[in-house]
């Protein structure tokens, strides 16, 4: 059995806007996301990466709460948690729990995002993520 041959360059492609689009959402930089979002789904949709499905999952999901669709950016995190499951990725587990604690605060469900930020806490501890720890801590306290 022959490998699929995909030219390697759209995977150094998605893997560079992936990695842009991931910093982008910690940055909450509009511009980044607008640009680049659909690329990163396009790209990881065609080459069937999970790991950049749920980076572009939650890039739209932070993109839709910058313009106040909450409803659609919870869908977006539900999609990404969804992929990092099926990878067992504990740090974007993490990532995409706390950020979903933070929509679920803008919509008022302070007990929902307290839940999300509790296990957001749960993964960084089991990673010994120190900083995520301590941001997820902090976060927990406001």
């Amino acid at each position: 059995m022959k490998a699929l041959q995909v030219p390697s360059s759209l995977f150094y492609e998605l893997e560079l806007i992936g990695l842009l689009v991931d910093a982008a959402v910690e940055a909450q930089n509009r511009e980044v996301l607008q640009d680049y979002l659909a690329k990163v789904e396009s790209l990881a949709q065609g080459l069937n990466n999970k790991l950049y499905l749920g980076i572009a999952h939650r890039g739209f999901a932070a993109l839709l709460s910058l313009d106040g669709n909450f409803a659609a950016a919870l869908e977006r995190l539900n999609q990404a948690i969804e992929s990092f499951t099926a990878l067992d990725l504990a740090y974007q587990l993490g990532r995409s729990h706390a950020q979903r604690a933070s929509v679920l605060a803008k919509l008022g469900r302070n007990e929902d995002a307290q839940q999300a930020l509790h296990q957001a806490l749960d993964y960084y501890e089991g990673l010994g993520a120190t900083l995520a720890i301590e941001k997820a801590r902090r976060m927990l306290d406001m």
